[in-house]
């Protein structure tokens, strides 16, 4: 609130903080381009942030529902995995808005500008949270993502004797076990085993009307 002045607690029934009110998105990205504008948004705080998430829905009419939403409504500002890397060193509610909600907005204020992204686009659904995780673990197109998952949520003693998902022969043990047991030390096995069931339920959601697959 200090730092967006504008913005206020709002009383709520269903997460454990919401505030809301306009945000004043003043940056500098690619090629000097400069946004200076303000946003309408809302921000809904689950009690078990920051494990979970924020959720954010611009309530300015500003941003067209073809721009990068989720199917809630809320604002896709990028995957969980690299929005929690983001605020790794500071997770709190400010570096998640600095870092996570202003970026989004800056995007799609040059967007709005140029026709271009500047920081990249990610693909969306479930190629997206692949991608991403990809990137996390440092492995190939081969990898098995939801096993990935997987075995960060286990115990160590328990994945590094399991297949690694990377698409070696080789056990986890003697493979990626580092930036396996790394990652699950950062974020714990159960942030792991719910990035495992998102992207399952992602890829059951873009699944054809009457696949069997």
């Amino acid at each position: 609130l200090t730092d967006q002045p504008k913005l206020r607690v709002v009383p709520n029934a269903e997460a454990a903080l919401v505030v809301s009110g306009a945000v004043r998105c003043w940056l500098c990205g690619p090629q000097g381009v400069e946004i200076n504008e303000e946003f309408v948004v809302e921000l809904r705080v689950p009690s078990r942030f920051p494990a979970i998430l924020p959720a954010v829905f611009e309530q300015g009419g500003c941003i067209p529902p073809t721009f990068h939403h989720l199917d809630d409504g809320a604002l896709c500002l990028g995957s969980p995995m690299m929005q929690r890397v983001a605020i790794e060193d500071a997770p709190t509610l400010p570096a998640f808005m600095t870092r996570v909600v202003l970026p989004y907005l800056y995007g799609f204020a040059y967007h709005a500008r140029t026709g271009t992204m500047p920081f990249g686009e990610l693909a969306h659904g479930s190629a997206g949270l692949e991608e991403d995780a990809r990137r996390f673990f440092r492995v190939g197109e081969k990898a098995n993502v939801v096993r990935l998952l997987l075995r960060a949520g286990e115990r160590r003693r328990v994945a590094n004797k399991r297949a690694c998902p990377c698409g070696s022969p080789r056990r986890l043990g003697a493979c990626h076990h580092t930036v396996v047991n790394a990652a699950r030390a950062r974020f714990g096995r159960d942030w792991f085993r719910r990035q495992a069931e998102l992207l399952i339920r992602q890829r059951l959601l873009e699944r054809p009307a009457g696949s069997g697959q």
